[in-house]
Formats: C-alpha cells, sequence, structure tokens
C-alpha cells in the first residue's frame, strides 16, 4: 500500500478558506492531518472534531445535493419524469437523519436560538424542494437518455476521482454537482445553490468547468454554465453563462494559492507546516464567530453569537 501524504491541492473551498483566514487553512489541511492514527496528538484529534462541526444550512444544502443526485444516479436509461415526491422525502430524511447525527457548531459552543434556527431551516429545506420541483433544468435531467449525463457528484465515489492534475504540474479537485450533454455534444454544468446569489459564483462555476474539461478531455468553448437558485422564484431561478471569460481569473487563482501556501510551508517538499505562526489569524473578528476551530485560536468569545450563515 502506498504511503498516505498530505499533498496540496486547489479546490474553490480550499481557496474561499485561504483567503478568508490563513489560520483556517492550517487548522482545516494541516492541524487535523494524522487525526485518524490511534496515536495522533490530542490537538489534532480535537482539531478533527471541530472540523467535523456542522450547522443547519449545510445540512440543509447537504440533504438537497445528497438527495438529487442519488436519484440521478438510480434513475432509468431511458429518459423518464423526474421524481419529485422521491427526491422530497429523501432529502428531509436524510436531514433529518444529519439533525440527529452531527455535532452542531452552535450547540458546542453553547449559543443559544438552536430551536428557532432549526425551524427556520426546516422552512428553508421545503421552500428549497419547491423550487426543485419548478426548475426546468432538473427536469431535463431525467427527460434525457441517461447516457447523456457525462458527471455526476456521487458521495461514494472515490477521493481520486474528484481530482485532475493540470498542465502547469498542479492539483485541481472538482465536485460540480452534475454535467449534462446536449445534442450538439456542448456539455452543461449545473450548480445547485440553496443559498443567496454571490458575486462569485460565476468564478466557481467556471473552475468547475475547468476540471470537467481537464477531467473528460473536453475544450472549454464546448462547456456551458448553470447556476440554480432553488430559493429564487420559478422563472428567476437560472444564472446561464459561457465559461471563457472567467477562465484566466481562476488559473490566477490556483497559481496563487499554490505560491501562498507553499511561502508558509517549513519543508515545501514534503508539504509540511512546521510553524503555525506562518498561517496568521484573521483581524476581522466576524469570521472567527462562524469559524469551528475559533476555540482552537482563543477567540470563542469574540462575538456574543455565532448564527448560522
Amino acid at each position: 500500500m502506498s504511503e498516505l501524504r498530505n499533498e496540496i491541492a486547489w479546490s474553490w473551498s480550499r481557496d474561499k478558506t485561504l483567503r478568508r483566514c490563513a489560520r483556517q487553512y492550517y487548522w482545516h489541511y494541516y492541524g487535523t492531518w494524522g487525526s485518524w492514527w490511534d496515536d495522533a496528538p490530542a490537538e489534532v484529534k480535537h482539531a478533527a472534531r471541530l472540523k467535523r462541526l456542522t450547522n443547519f444550512d449545510l445540512l440543509v444544502g447537504d440533504a438537497i445535493h445528497k438527495a438529487i443526485a442519488r436519484a440521478l444516479l438510480h434513475r432509468p436509461a431511458q429518459p423518464c419524469f423526474m421524481p419529485e415526491d422521491a427526491i422530497a422525502e429523501d432529502a428531509q430524511r436524510l436531514f433529518e437523519i444529519a439533525g440527529q447525527q452531527a455535532e452542531l457548531a452552535d450547540a458546542y459552543y453553547g449559543v443559544p436560538g438552536l430551536p428557532e434556527r432549526r425551524a427556520l431551516a426546516e422552512a428553508k429545506l421545503a421552500h428549497c424542494l419547491e423550487g426543485l420541483r419548478a426548475c426546468t433544468w432538473a427536469k431535463r435531467l431525467f427527460r434525457v437518455p441517461r447516457s447523456r449525463l457525462r458527471w455526476l457528484d456521487d458521495a461514494a465515489a472515490p477521493f481520486e476521482a474528484r481530482m485532475v492534475n493540470t498542465e502547469g504540474g498542479y492539483t485541481l479537485f472538482g465536485a460540480p454537482d452534475v454535467a449534462v450533454e446536449d445534442r450538439e455534444g456542448r456539455l452543461h454544468v449545473i450548480d445547485w445553490k440553496t443559498g443567496k446569489r454571490d458575486d462569485s459564483d460565476r468564478l466557481q462555476l467556471t473552475a468547475y468547468a475547468l476540471f470537467l474539461a481537464l477531467k473528460l478531455n473536453l475544450n472549454l468553448d464546448r462547456i456551458h454554465g448553470h447556476l440554480v437558485y432553488l430559493l429564487d422564484p420559478p422563472g428567476r431561478q437560472v444564472e446561464s453563462a459561457g465559461v471563457l471569460e472567467d477562465v484566466a481569473p481562476v488559473l490566477g487563482m490556483i497559481t496563487d494559492l499554490y505560491a501562498d501556501v507553499r511561502s508558509r510551508l517549513s519543508d515545501v517538499e514534503r508539504n509540511i507546516a512546521g510553524d503555525i505562526e506562518r498561517f496568521e489569524m484573521t483581524e476581522h473578528f466576524g469570521i472567527c464567530a462562524r469559524c469551528n476551530f475559533r476555540e482552537l485560536c482563543g477567540r470563542s468569545a469574540s462575538e456574543p453569537s455565532a448564527t448560522d450563515q
């Protein structure tokens, strides 16, 4: 068996984490490494527990994404109708199970108002499911032959399936929701959104397109992106765009992250971060109030509350 190694890789979430707080990046990708070993230091094991903390918004998004993916994974090979009721029931069941099994950050840190936030999350889940029922793109994914689904984010797939190497020697990690090929051979990448619109969503979509172009050996000019905001009213849910104009910024983000992280390492060749102080803490305490690792940084009381965002 080959040795398990901690490697630098670029992903949309890693990039957001590093830009938000370098210390959070350290805890997420270095401070928890090796926590699965029995003889791992207590601090590493504790950091891994904090890393697993979640919130209701994440539980809603995860339930929606998994329910859609499971329905697509098990759909017939021939065109069919979208099983709306089955997807809704599965999403609600996944949310309930996760709510019972997962450890919530607000519960861990003793933030008041947990029942109220759970009620809001349940309402949000119902709203997203209604949005899904009205979504033309969701229906289209079932009305085409299954063979035209070129990518489906499968939670059971090996970790390596979500990785690809670029010509520049960088490792790109990607988890697009779903990609479908039309009759003309164009690939349509669809990203389900269960939160509010963000100006950076287009860049994230381009990052997914770049990943799929490398993974499936496609030309980027044949890929189109579609952001589906399930909380928005029908008719205004989808924002579609080509991806070529945003490729250069995304490639710049990839090279910037590699350079930034390497400049902080004590051993670049072995990807070892031996000095935590090279990963400075953010000066924005509002970020700390929503960070799972705030206890380790001595900032667990930096804000009076840490409501889900």
